[in-house]
């Protein structure tokens, strides 16, 4: 989602999107189940 309109000629990345912003990580940050699959758990913060 677009949080604001780009200006004539900006560029708009829609084949390889990123999140541009902070890393937080969301209670213990990862957990490792039985099989040792890892799961990561984090919040990214929008930078202004």
């Amino acid at each position: 989602m677009l949080r604001r309109p780009p200006a004539d000629g900006d560029q708009v990345l829609i084949a390889a999107p990123e999140i541009e912003g902070f890393a937080t990580p969301a209670g213990s940050g990862w957990s490792m189940d039985t099989a040792r699959h890892v799961g990561l758990a984090f919040t990214v913060e929008e930078r202004n």
